[in-house]
């Protein structure tokens, strides 16, 4: 018979306790804008999109590099009703007004 430590279980426990599934929400992109069209060298796009539910206070937003196909190189920003979000990148994205994304949250 094998024998497991009472620490091991009780970490195995504590771990499973803290640890959440990350979760994520829908938005659909209405623009993608370059950050400064004046600057030809400025490389800073923002994608603006509607989040399609209401997300906490304090939640930190993200998307996904693999989906956006670009670096996010900044926190995200959302407006006073926290519905739109603001995305600043790093490289224009191929989204276009009307694609939906996953935001982490």
């Amino acid at each position: 018979m094998h024998k497991v430590c009472a620490a091991s279980e009780s970490a195995k426990a504590f771990g499973r306790e803290t640890v959440s599934p990350m979760k994520t929400v829908q938005a659909t992109v209405t623009r993608n804008l370059k950050e400064d069209p004046s600057i030809p060298e400025c490389d800073i796009w923002n994608i603006e999109s509607v989040l399609l539910e209401r997300v906490p206070d304090q939640a930190r937003l993200t998307a996904d590099p693999k989906e956006i196909h670009v670096e996010q190189i900044s926190e995200s920003r959302l407006d006073r009703t926290r519905t739109v979000l603001t995305l600043r990148t790093r490289g224009r994205c191929p989204l276009r007004a009307g694609d939906t994304i996953h935001i982490k949250l």
